[in-house]
């Protein structure tokens, strides 16, 4: 009796310590702002939307981050979804338009390039995102 209470306090104590661990090493859900570096009137903010169940999923296996995107321009705003995945030299973003067009873009040293060759640099301080995607 003494040893199924002391596994079920090991157990309870084991998966408090996992979910406090994720949440605290989690990043933190702020957007990132980059204006285009030959047209900084159009800019792009990245939101990541990471859930509970992600941070749970992730601790155990890679799995990809994923957000919400907003592109403005002074003709229109477009918006979608984005993932990414790569390591710490390297981010390579796949953005999802809500149409459904997927473009790609490689992050490196706080440059972003997307696969038209447009430079993009992250702004010191980011614009919220207005319209959240499905």
């Amino acid at each position: 009796m003494f040893r199924m209470i002391l596994r079920s306090f090991v157990l309870v104590a084991t998966i408090s310590t996992l979910v406090v661990s994720v949440g605290c090493q989690s990043p933190k859900d702020e957007p990132t702002t980059f204006a285009r570096k030959d047209a900084p009137d159009q800019t792009m903010t990245l939101l990541a939307t990471h859930s509970i169940k992600w941070k749970l999923a992730s601790f155990f296996h890679d799995v990809p981050h994923m957000g919400i995107y907003e592109l403005k321009s002074n003709q229109d705003t477009q918006s979608g979804t984005y993932s990414y995945a790569g390591n710490d030299q390297e981010l390579r973003y796949t953005f999802e338009t809500e149409a459904g067009k997927r473009w790609t873009a490689t992050l490196t040293n706080a440059t972003l390039k997307d696969e038209q060759g447009n430079i993009w640099l992250r702004q010191k301080e980011s614009v919220p995102v207005t319209k959240q995607s499905k």
